[in-house]
């Protein structure tokens, strides 16, 4: 499985980044900088759209809807690059990997059923005990899941499993269809973000060949 050559845009480029971290503390802060003017340009834009929409005849019309859905995903994109720039430093707390996937899975099957989308999971019957930051685990899925529901291929299914082998934990996303190629130019910035989380961890995030699957995997045994 690979990673980074797979992808294109700026979500390849942060992952190629996340593989030479060396690079990480000075794309960071060009791109944190970027973000703070392209998010104050964003909400002049969003002012001024506003204000044109509240004089327009029609502030319901489809191009309305077009316009300020374009708005939402440029903000979200800005929020998942800034995400990537925040500092990262593990806050690690025990928990069982297992019990924590099974709460999480149905806010992730309602969210998908938008799309719609079905998740199907498998997971042990046992605990699966792990030290881990799981507040920055769960902004990486939760973050990869809604950019699915958004613009990922609508009626398929997604796999969820998770395991423990001897020496590492594993989760992994199955599809019969790429999961990184979306539906129009939308960028899956979820996947650098969960990159940067996983490497803190001493992990990989890893992607099959054909793009159909991607696992993350960290050592169990971490002190």
């Amino acid at each position: 499985m690979s990673t980074a050559a797979q992808v294109d845009g700026l979500a390849g480029a942060l992952l190629r980044c996340v593989e030479e971290p060396d690079r990480i503390p000075m794309i960071q802060v060009l791109l944190d900088r970027y973000c703070h003017r392209l998010r104050n340009r964003l909400n002049s834009m969003k002012l001024s759209l506003y204000l044109a929409r509240r004089l327009s005849g029609n502030p319901s019309g489809p191009d309305w809807v077009r316009a300020d859905s374009a708005y939402r995903s440029m903000e979200a994109m800005i929020e998942q690059v800034q995400l990537f720039c925040n500092p990262l430093q593990p806050s690690l707390a025990e928990g069982d990997l297992n019990h924590w996937i099974e709460q999480r899975v149905p806010d992730w099957q309602r969210v998908l059923a938008q799309r719609p989308i079905h998740l199907e999971t498998g997971g042990p019957s046992e605990a699966l005990p792990s030290r881990f930051d799981w507040n920055r685990l769960a902004q990486g899925l939760d973050a990869l899941i809604t950019f699915w529901a958004s613009h990922g291929c609508s009626d398929g299914t997604i796999r969820l499993s998770w395991q423990r082998d001897p020496g590492r934990f594993h989760v992994r996303f199955e599809s019969e269809s790429s999961l990184i190629q979306t539906q129009g130019d939308a960028e899956n910035l979820a996947l650098p973000v969960l990159a940067r989380v996983l490497r803190a961890h001493q992990g990989t995030l890893a992607i099959a060949a054909d793009a159909c699957a991607i696992e993350l995997s960290w050592p169990a045994d971490r002190p």
